[in-house]
């Protein structure tokens, strides 16, 4: 009964409200995500947070790279609240989630095996074991990071990327 009532509210909520309203009922998003297309459009902006005194990295993800993210997150388990990197050097990812119809937004910090969603000030952790996505943003910002840069933090992340 509980989850038909979910479902039927989750088909009226944008994507940053899917996640966090999941996440703050204790479940995984595992069946939110077939309402994807409910949902209407989002865009992500990725910045590589990295840098102190020069310009981080940024890139937006397509359609499909947005969609693939929201199926990565819906696998993931919610965990209590953990301390996050915010010294010197990488932090991380940064995402600013906002749907193209009502505007909303989530900002989103993937960094190591913790990924902090917060919208409005309520923050949300996710656990990431393999840090896949991690991984996986990498990737997708492989065309918009220097070279250098890229293989750098490739070679960091075959041994387990540091947050140092």
């Amino acid at each position: 009964m509980v989850k038909r009532i979910l479902r039927v509210l989750l088909r009226s909520l944008t994507l940053a409200h899917v996640m966090i309203v999941t996440v703050a009922c204790g479940g995984n998003m595992n069946e939110t995500t077939a309402n994807q297309a409910d949902m209407g459009p989002f865009e992500v902006q990725v910045e590589l947070d990295l840098f102190s005194g020069n310009p981080n990295p940024v890139w937006s993800l397509t359609e499909a790279e947005s969609a693939t993210l929201v199926d990565m997150l819906a696998q993931r388990s919610p965990t209590s609240s953990q301390p996050l990197h915010d010294g010197l050097g990488y932090r991380g990812f940064l995402l600013a989630m906002t749907s193209t119809t009502s505007g909303e937004s989530a900002s989103i910090r993937v960094q190591g095996e913790v990924i902090a969603i917060d919208q409005g000030g309520t923050v949300r952790f996710l656990h990431d074991g393999d840090r896949e996505i991690e991984r996986w943003l990498l990737e997708t910002g492989k065309p918009h990071i220097d070279h250098q840069l890229y293989q750098s933090l490739k070679t960091e992340q075959q041994g387990g990327l540091e947050d140092e």
